[in-house]
């Protein structure tokens, strides 16, 4: 990459200068530069038009945070320090991936029928909310059981056109309707001579004798038409109605039952909740089978334990900004609002909508603070509760490696520029992803400001009419043809894996050659680690820049091999030439972070021990690759991963293998 940016070409400069407006689609194979001329092109946009780019800011977005210290360096050389960097795995505030997914989870957890799952999820019953709701008014018990409540839930929902944490007012409104509609099927209206009554009785005159207003006519505050301190109206000419909810709203057992029903939710609660594999199972729907459902169900029991650190994985934090776009933020109250002690939804201080203590203080300055926009925004965005109102949108997005982000995380993108112009860099040979057509369709979708899926129901029932669509944004698509990364001799490797991967692919041409042939060695299967580590050794008097040993990834999860093997996928299932080793067993130890960490253990830190999937998007002055019969056949996407290792290396490329069958595969004669 160092040489590239000193050595801009004619083909990269074009896609430098493209127009500043829409989308910047950029192709090429391994080593063509793509990401040194995204990194030039984020200069270059914010150079001549800082005004336009600098202001709401530029995000640039790579696979994982190997990739954006990588690129961290190589920006301020550029004489621009100012551009957002950020992974798949932290784009998302407060969250951070450790782990990739197996390929079979990964699949689940990214794929677009997961948004119907979460918005189901959202909408149920929340762990630990009550199942019965009692109230007392004029001596009658009114009770609400589960069906009526469930009911009433997802009246809620339909009525909302919000997030369902600002959604907790108009529930509560229709828990007081359902609750006065069953006080009406008990007679209530038609039974003033309660033992309420009697007693309230008492109580006036007892307030008459000291010429102080009756019990009714202060608590209630009812006015000419029913309703209280100009709240709801009544439901009859009496006021009644307007009693009703008066008193119901100051019965304790009312407001602590709306905080532990509706309660105000984040998404890790939510995606915890999801460890439960019979509420999964209620969420799933007809979108996930029961393997699916116990897969997932363990993945997210294992994540976010109840107790410790969690363990998130990059598909998780885009299911997490999924839940944060549904739960929204709570509800917050009027800046002009009455006094708290007029507001039947305070106790004891707080506001049991939204959770905030509230001043009692109201008394109002008739001079106001004067402050600026960018103030009063940054004030919006202060709320003790943990949820971030507004996630940031910016300028212009630059995705690297887009060809394996999933739906899901086109979602996550797609949410921070609405109105954003983009660079996108792929090559869709490297693909990780497997189903390429529906991450395309949500690719377009974010790229063209469409709005997510619409969620929810109308008034009426009807499904929700998407958004209008914003008008397709220009597209500017480049191909770049020239490996300068890659000796000729490391390049005749690659290609020789895309064939029997993509066989209709051409590779980049490459046009560097160092005279040093690629090496592959067939070792012993209990003794790859060991043979790693000496190559790595090796390799540290031959180059004075970095080295990389890539290693297959970690085994997958009992539950989520079953998941795989459920969708019927294989463990390797690619249309291979007759030569290439497709019915071999992975080999080698199972090539965990603990496994991994004792391979580096000691060693100078130019070498860099890491997955196939962390070595995405980087490059290094020479590269170990371990197993490639393992990553080959890990996924159905196996062959693309390893193409993708084995065009790491600029000088020195060496392949470690316990199937002999790899050394014909990957040389020539």
């Amino acid at each position: 990459m160092r040489d590239i940016v000193a050595t801009i070409q004619r083909e990269q400069d074009e896609v430098i200068r493209a127009p500043a407006d829409g989308t910047v689609l950029v192709r090429g194979a391994p080593g063509t530069g793509k990401t040194a001329v995204a990194l030039h092109r984020v200069a270059y946009l914010l150079f001549r038009h800082r005004r336009r780019f600098g202001s709401r800011g530029v995000l640039v977005v790579g696979p994982n945070p190997r990739f954006t210290a990588y690129i961290e360096r190589v920006l301020p050389s550029l004489g621009e320090g100012s551009a957002t960097l950020r992974s798949l795995g932290d784009l998302v505030d407060g969250a951070t991936a450790t782990a990739h997914d197996a390929p079979a989870l990964a699949r689940l957890k990214g794929a677009e029928p997961m948004a119907a799952v979460l918005r189901r999820a959202v909408t149920d019953h929340a762990p630990g909310a009550p199942d019965e709701l009692r109230v007392v008014f004029k001596g009658v018990v009114v009770r609400l059981d589960r069906a009526r409540l469930d009911k009433v839930r997802a009246e809620a929902h339909r009525r909302s056109r919000g997030s369902v944490n600002a959604a907790r007012g108009r529930a509560a409104e229709l828990l007081l309707d359902a609750l006065w509609e069953r006080f009406a099927d008990l007679g209530g209206p038609d039974a003033p001579e309660s033992a309420e009554a009697e007693a309230t009785g008492l109580w006036s005159a007892i307030l008459a004798a000291d010429g102080l207003a009756a019990i009714d006519e202060a608590e209630s505050g009812t006015s000419a038409n029913g309703s209280r301190g100009g709240g709801r109206p009544s439901g009859n000419g009496d006021g009644t109605r307007g009693r009703f909810d008066a008193r119901v709203r100051e019965q304790r057992a009312f407001t602590d039952f709306l905080v532990a029903w509706w309660p105000i939710r984040r998404p890790a609660d939510v995606l915890r909740s999801l460890g439960d594999p019979d509420r999964l199972r209620r969420a799933a729907g007809r979108d996930l089978d029961g393997d699916a459902v116990r897969a997932l169900a363990a993945s997210w029991a294992r994540a976010l334990p109840d107790e410790g650190p969690p363990a998130l994985t990059y598909q998780d934090v885009a299911l997490l900004d999924e839940l944060d776009a549904l739960l929204g933020s709570p509800p917050r109250p009027s800046r002009r609002r009455a006094p708290a002690e007029g507001d039947p939804y305070v106790v004891d201080g707080v506001n049991i909508l939204t959770g905030e203590e509230v001043a009692d203080e109201t008394w109002e300055p008739e001079m106001r603070e004067l402050t600026t926009s960018i103030e009063r925004v940054e004030r919006s965005r202060r709320v003790d509760d943990g949820v971030v109102e507004e996630r940031p949108e910016y300028a212009h997005i630059v995705v690297d490696e887009a060809q394996d982000l999933s739906p899901m995380q086109w979602r996550m993108l797609g949410r921070r520029g609405r109105q954003a112009s983009w660079t996108v860099v792929e090559d869709p040979a490297q693909s990780a992803w497997e189903d390429l057509a529906a991450a395309r369709e949500a690719m377009d979708a974010a790229l063209g400001g469409d709005p997510p899926a619409s969620r929810g129901r109308s008034r009426r029932g009807r499904p929700k009419r998407p958004a209008k669509a914003a008008p397709r944004r220009a597209r500017h698509e480049y191909e770049l043809t020239t490996n300068y990364r890659n000796s000729t001799e490391i390049a005749a490797v690659s290609a020789r894996v895309l064939a029997l991967a993509l066989p209709e692919a051409r590779p980049a041409r490459a046009v560097r050659t160092s005279g040093i042939d690629p090496v592959v060695r067939v070792v012993a299967e209990n003794g790859l680690a060991a043979s790693a580590r000496a190559a790595a050794e090796e390799l540290l008097g031959r180059v004075e820049g970095t080295i990389g040993v890539i290693v297959p990834l970690p085994p997958a999860e009992p539950a989520s091999e079953s998941a795989g093997e459920a969708d019927g996928q294989t463990a390797l299932s690619f249309d291979m030439e007759p030569s290439a080793p497709s019915d071999v067993e992975p080999s080698g130890p199972a090539w965990t972070p603990a496994v991994r960490d004792r391979l580096a253990d000691g060693l100078p830190e130019r070498v860099q021990v890491l997955d196939v999937l962390e070595a995405k998007g980087l490059e290094f002055d020479a590269a170990v690759i371990v197993a490639p019969e393992t990553v080959a056949a890990q996924s159905p996407r196996g062959l693309r991963v390893l193409y993708v290792a084995v065009s790491r290396a600029t000088q020195h490329l060496t392949v470690l293998t316990a199937d002999p069958r790899w050394r014909t595969t990957l040389l020539p004669g």
